[in-house]
């Protein structure tokens, strides 16, 4: 078997310079030109020999020393930024475990002022908080004996609902307004009904984000709920700890967990008065939208970086 690592040293003392290099795009890709395919057909390596004659751009020791105090700096800014959205997040996920009741109680640790003294939280049955759940899975295009595509409505499923935001990077079939009508046989999703992912992934959810046109696919319910419910507050219960937990118990299977609408029907909440579930929701979504602002900021100087290194390193072929 050969060794999974090769260690060597240069022949004299090094900036930085090459382990930034080392992790750039373009030396990534002359790596993978210079690797080969191994008899299993399911992973490359490169031979000792040959990483060591590979061409490597030498720069004077001065503006080595220039560009990884550079990319050095970056990291450090990049690592910061990171630190802070981290922060956010455990910052939001200990403030849910003040203002949700623990399992068993119905008076969370954490209230505002003005509910110290509101009632304690009402315990109710999951599903009697919708007006009506929406289920067409195992329902598909050609068992509508049509096909996906001819327009550009797009299809929500397990693979791009994610908590909080349709994932448009995964899979997503678009339809046909004659698929969707046929699909959704009048009952649309409409803007905040909640979307629900009951397999593979488990316990995902969303608000649908717009009045557009949406067909619910696979692995995925959608829930209307009754007029003492406020969406906003709802999805933050779900995106709770103690709910997914609940579903978790809930669940069969051991690779792919799911959980069926029956199971579902027996499992109980506790949600305070109308005035209080907003409050609650206004201060969760409003910690929500700064995670995202902070995520995409982070996001961006990734990218920066990225684009940075390909203008400070040479192509391998150059």
């Amino acid at each position: 078997m050969s060794p999974l690592y090769t260690v060597f040293r240069f022949s004299e003392d090094q900036t930085d310079f090459y382990e930034h290099y080392f992790r750039s795009s373009g030396w990534h890709s002359y790596l993978r030109s210079a690797a080969s395919t191994g008899a299993r057909h399911d992973r490359m390596s490169i031979t000792t020999g040959a990483f060591m004659r590979m061409p490597m751009p030498v720069p004077s020791r001065n503006e080595q020393q220039k560009i990884a105090d550079c990319l050095t700096s970056l990291d450090q800014v990049i690592a910061a930024q990171g630190r802070k959205v981290e922060a956010l997040k455990a910052h939001k996920r200990g403030l849910m475990q003040q203002l949700f009741p623990r399992e068993g109680e119905t008076r969370p640790r954490l209230r505002f002022p003005e509910f110290r003294d509101a009632p304690e939280w009402r315990t109710r049955r999951f599903f009697d908080l919708f007006r009506d759940v929406l289920d067409f899975r195992g329902r598909t295009p050609k068992k509508l004996g049509m096909e996906w595509g001819g327009g550009d409505i797009i299809s929500l499923s397990a693979n791009n609902v994610k908590n909080g935001f349709i994932d448009y990077s995964a899979e997503c079939y678009l339809a046909s307004d004659e698929l969707h009508s046929r699909w959704m046989a009048g009952a649309n999703l409409e803007k905040d009904d909640i979307v629900f992912t009951m397999e593979a992934p488990l316990g995902k959810a969303l608000l649908i984000p717009d009045q557009r046109k949406y067909v619910l696919s696979q692995r995925v319910v959608a829930f209307k709920t009754k007029p003492d419910v406020v969406n906003a507050f709802l999805i933050q219960l779900i995106w709770s700890d103690g709910f997914q937990r609940a579903i978790d118990l809930l669940s069969t299977g051991s690779t792919a967990k799911g959980v069926s609408q029956k199971s579902l029907q027996g499992l109980v909440v506790s949600l305070p008065e109308k005035d209080e579930q907003q409050r609650i929701a206004d201060c969760l979504s409003s910690l929500d939208t700064q995670i995202t602002a902070e995520t995409h900021q982070l996001a961006a100087l990734k990218t920066h970086k990225q684009g940075l290194m390909q203008q400070l390193f040479p192509a391998p072929e150059e």
